[in-house]
């Protein structure tokens, strides 16, 4: 009988001993988990300090953002200040668009050249459209630029053949 309890004890002392290892396994695995899980939180945290400064930049910036897009604005309006716009006149291959001096001589507002900085047409928003391109005009100043249409508003009605341009009216 003694033998018999002493093998009992012995399959009980070595399932005990099982179940104390894989006791030791989970806990491992336990503590493991855990800090895997603390190191997780670490990073959320950090990510999520890192986001909140990016938001605090971002609102700066598209305050900053704004306040350059009106600026922009400003600058681009003030270099259009001294432009004017010219249209339906006739357009041509090869074309010299000095002819803004005939305009001038028939509106009797003399224009140098040293009065005009840059001549060029702009394309048409409607491609199908048959009329010719605008021609865009920078003087030199405002008060030349004024002046020329000025001059223009007293003389409407100004033609292609008064200014020595060669096709339709």
């Amino acid at each position: 009988m003694l033998s018999m309890l002493e093998t009992w004890f012995t399959k009980q002392d070595d399932k005990f001993t099982k179940l104390l290892n894989e006791f030791a396994s989970v806990n491992t695995s336990i503590k493991y988990i855990s800090d895997k899980y603390d190191d997780l939180e670490k990073c959320t945290h950090d990510v999520k300090s890192r986001v909140e400064i990016i938001e605090k930049s971002v609102q700066t910036n598209e305050t900053r953002i704004a306040y350059l897009e009106a600026k922009l604005d400003y600058i681009e309006q003030r270099a259009r200040n001294c432009n004017t716009e010219i249209s339906n006149l006739p357009e041509k291959r090869g074309e010299n668009l000095i002819t803004i001096e005939n305009i001038a001589n028939v509106i009797k507002q003399p224009v140098s050249a040293r009065d005009i900085i840059s001549i060029h047409r702009v394309p048409q928003s409607n491609l199908n459209s048959s009329r010719p391109k605008n021609v865009i005009v920078k003087f030199a100043s405002q008060n030349s630029r004024d002046n020329f249409i000025s001059a223009v508003r007293l003389n409407k009605g100004v033609t292609s053949d008064q200014i020595n341009i060669q096709g339709s009216p």
